[in-house]
């Protein structure tokens, strides 16, 4: 299957680009074209461990995601040398 990518060197803070790239619902759309919907399921109001929510891409397909742990990039990233 045929495919595209793009890759774009966006330098900021690694804690800035983590926190929007946790970013959900409203905000969310404004940035990422992917997506064309998303909010959260069962009451939630906010990103946390167990907490699940609903995502429909611009393509109309849709998908559901449960957050399993949440880490800051400090934790999971090494440095680039």
């Amino acid at each position: 299957m045929p495919q595209v990518s793009v890759t774009a060197h966006v330098p900021c803070d690694p804690d800035l680009a983590f926190a929007v790239s946790q970013t959900t619902g409203a905000v969310r759309l404004r940035w990422d074209p992917f997506v064309r919907e998303q909010h959260f399921l069962e009451g939630a109001s906010v990103p946390d461990k167990g907490v699940r929510t609903f995502t429909r891409t611009r393509g109309r397909r849709h998908h559901g995601v449960v957050e399993v742990h949440l880490r800051d990039p400090a934790a999971v990233a090494r440095p680039h040398r």
